[in-house]
């Protein structure tokens, strides 16, 4: 007798429970509550402020609901691509000391790192102006009086770096050769 014939012997009821095993569903165990201690409360931290994203574009996704026959338009609008500010972690000033003379203009350059920073904006200064003059705004120098003095750039990001150059302004007064006579 083959595996055929066997199976239409088989009634439709056996059939089933071999197809369909009933599965009951198994009790789940009664967990009773643990009492727990009362933690005194904790503060929470204060969180720093943290700079605003700046969002260059959006997507306006438009779903259409119906709702009891009646349909409506949900408008969601997603950011596209959101830039954060990259903070100033270092500046240094080229030249970082130079000679000049009197009356003499040069520009100082600052050097921001990461290079990709955001704000590459500083605010220069002179440490004595009876010496160096500078341009608050753009780094340029000019020598007025002889000694040293030191220009120092600040960042504006809120990073309070800041970078200084020294200055050795030379006098312009030429020096002739002593002439001496021996006898």
């Amino acid at each position: 007798m083959s595996d055929l014939s066997v199976v239409e012997c088989v009634d439709e009821i056996t059939i089933k429970e071999i197809i369909e095993p009933v599965v009951e569903p198994i009790a789940e165990p009664v967990v009773e509550p643990i009492a727990e201690p009362i933690a005194e409360p904790v503060a929470e931290p204060v969180a720093e402020p943290v700079a605003e994203p700046v969002v260059e574009e959006s997507i306006k996704l438009i779903i259409n609901e119906i709702v009891e026959n009646n349909t409506s338009d949900v408008v969601i609008e997603i950011p596209a691509a959101v830039q954060l500010p990259v903070l100033t972690e270092k500046i240094t000033i080229t030249p970082s000391s130079i000679n000049l003379q009197i009356n003499n203009l040069t520009k100082l350059n600052v050097n921001f790192f990461p290079q990709n920073a955001t704000n590459k904006s500083v605010i220069w200064e002179s440490n004595n102006e009876n010496i160096i003059k500078v341009e608050r705004n753009s780094g340029l120098i000019k020598a007025v009086g002889p000694g040293i003095a030191y220009v120092r750039a600040n960042t504006t990001d809120g990073s309070n770096l800041y970078a200084i150059s020294s200055i050795n302004v030379l006098s312009n007064v030429t020096r002739s050769p002593i002439r001496m006579k021996l006898f």
